[in-house]
Order: structure tokens, then C-alpha cells, then sequence
């Protein structure tokens, strides 16, 4: 889609002879999840996460560690909370999540009627190093497109699209 018809995209005349095209592209990436419970479903979420971002290296030990706390409405409320926790922590260690211990989700029914769902856990994570993990694709943020945690026989499945 080009901009006004002089290419000025409506700017003042400064701008004559000069255009632009808003180009469609698809910036995001998918990650799909299956686990036999919410707890696990979370961690995996975080090793799905880890395996997409980093090149975790072999061997490598968590160096830094993490108590992670967060509240939230609903699942995929938590959903998001989770997994851009995660994102952040990697940006502030300059490095990759290398383990995720998720020690509890559970549903509050005493913070409102309808209830909020709470995670404890407890996060590893390694610097970037050229002997250690090393960064392997950029995550801006996990985003509510199409974000699903769903229950599914005798486990739980999880959708998640990251903007990358």
C-alpha cells in the first residue's frame, strides 16, 4: 500500500517526490505445547521457549536463578504473564532459560467471584557466552493472538504466537 498519491503521505510539500509502501509481513511465530498438567504444561512452555530463542549449549549449568510469582484472570492470562516473564528475563541476563520449575498453578477463589489463577516458580538461566548458550532468534513478546490453554482428555494443551 503506497501513501497519498504525490507519495507525500499527506506530509508537507518537504516531502515531495518521496514515497513509501507499509509492506505486509508475518512477524510472529507459533509454539504448540502438550502436557499432563498445568505445572508441566508451563514448564514446557518455558523449554519451548528456551529451545526457540537460544542455542542452550551442552552441559551448560543455570548460574542465575529466579523466583517468579504471577497472577492473572484466567489461563491464557497466565499464558501470556508467563511466557513474557520469561522473555524478559532473558533480556535483563543477556542470556537463556536453561530451566523452569513451575511449583504450582492453581485457582484463587477467594481474590474475586470469578477467581484468578496464580504460577510459582522457580527460573535458571546462563549468560550468553561462546561456551554456553548462545542467542538464536530475537522474541519481542508473547501476544494474546490466538493464545489458548485448553484441558483436552487427561492433559492440557497450550497455543502461544510470539512477535518476533
Amino acid at each position: 500500500m503506497t501513501t497519498a498519491a504525490d507519495g507525500s503521505g499527506g506530509l508537507p510539500a518537504a516531502r515531495s517526490g518521496r514515497r513509501h509502501t507499509i509492506v505486509p509481513h508475518t512477524a510472529d511465530a507459533g509454539l504448540r505445547m502438550v502436557a499432563p498438567s498445568l505445572a508441566t504444561l508451563f514448564e514446557e512452555a518455558a523449554v519451548a521457549l528456551s529451545a526457540f530463542t537460544a542455542d542452550r549449549g551442552v552441559g551448560v549449568p543455570p548460574s542465575i536463578w529466579e523466583d517468579v510469582r504471577l497472577e492473572a484472570g484466567d489461563l491464557p492470562g497466565l499464558a501470556y504473564a508467563w511466557l513474557n516473564e520469561l522473555v524478559a528475563l532473558g533480556d535483563i541476563h543477556h542470556g537463556a532459560v536453561l530451566e523452569a520449575s513451575v511449583v504450582g498453578v492453581d485457582r484463587r477463589t477467594d481474590a474475586s467471584p470469578d477467581g484468578s489463577w496464580r504460577l510459582r516458580a522457580r527460573i535458571g538461566l546462563a549468560p550468553y557466552a561462546t561456551n554456553g548458550p548462545r542467542p538464536r532468534r530475537g522474541v519481542k513478546s508473547a501476544t494474546f493472538h490466538r493464545l489458548a490453554v485448553v484441558r483436552r482428555g487427561h492433559g492440557w494443551t497450550m497455543r502461544a504466537y510470539l512477535d518476533v
